[in-house]
């Protein structure tokens, strides 16, 4: 059974599932300054990372619920906001900007924001984690992985995150 996200805004007529709530929960117990994986979250809820990524995908709470501190196993920056970048081909500028080879994948529901040149939602996800002290290095990936990498404990029996 869906629920009705709580937050106002445009996109708080989106459902959230039992499951994406699960998931939020887990979110709102990662320190500011740490990242977790979407293994992680994944082996807590017992199920795959990629069920978690599509959770995270479709976070209608972003930045309350914050979707900007999952990354992927290897420490890569992995997508934000349904724009991914090439692992290969990513870089950033040196104004801070990614560029790449973007893919963006489609959300459910309709598409609420414009077109953005490809690298300005990682760009922005890599800002808000400098912000809170966790830093990415020109090629995406985590710096001081073993220091900021946060595993739990997790507590899955968290209240859920819409109500």
């Amino acid at each position: 059974m869906a629920r009705v996200a709580s937050r106002t805004s445009a996109t708080a007529s989106q459902s959230v599932t039992e499951f994406q709530d699960k998931v939020y929960a887990l979110l709102l117990q990662i320190p500011k300054g740490r990242v977790t994986t979407y293994g992680a979250i994944a082996r807590a809820l017992h199920t795959s990372p990629r069920a978690v990524g599509n959770a995270l995908r479709n976070n209608p709470f972003a930045p309350e619920v914050p979707c900007h501190r999952c990354v992927g196993s290897t420490g890569f920056i992995t997508g934000f906001d349904g724009e991914s970048i090439d692992k290969k081909s990513f870089k950033r500028s040196n104004d801070g900007l990614v560029q790449g080879a973007a893919h963006q994948s489609r959300p459910r529901g309709p598409k609420i924001s414009p077109a953005q040149p490809a690298g300005t939602k990682l760009s922005l996800k890599i800002q808000i984690l400098h912000d809170e002290g966790v830093l990415i290095d020109n090629k995406g990936m985590v710096m001081n992985r073993k220091k900021v990498l946060w595993d739990g404990p997790w507590d899955v029996n968290a209240p859920k995150y819409s109500n």
